[in-house]
């Protein structure tokens, strides 16, 4: 996967929670049931886009209640796509400068 992107989730967020929220997004916008991801050692992969062969791997990083998310694909409009969609579903953190 050439292309990534990672999110710093932060302390509050839930991996579990995301992952669900994430995995309802693709099925509820992209029609990507849970079926079709296949799991990684942290997280899972689909293909996206059948035409242009996008495939997109979503991982997950917890180190010290601290969640980072990362979006990787070979190709980056779908990459950036998908994470612009998971960082809309994170809470704002209160008080950030």
């Amino acid at each position: 996967m050439e292309n990534k992107l990672v999110i710093w989730a932060g302390a509050a967020v839930n991996k579990q929670a995301i992952e669900k929220g994430i995995k309802e997004k693709l099925s509820g916008d992209y029609l990507i049931k849970e079926r079709e991801l296949t799991a990684t050692e942290s997280g899972f992969r689909f293909l996206f886009d059948d035409e242009t062969g996008s495939d997109i791997e979503i991982s997950f990083s917890q180190e010290q209640d601290f969640l980072t998310v990362y979006v990787s694909g070979n190709c980056s409009w779908d990459v950036v796509r998908l994470y612009e969609e998971i960082l809309a579903m994170l809470p704002d953190e209160e008080g950030a400068a």
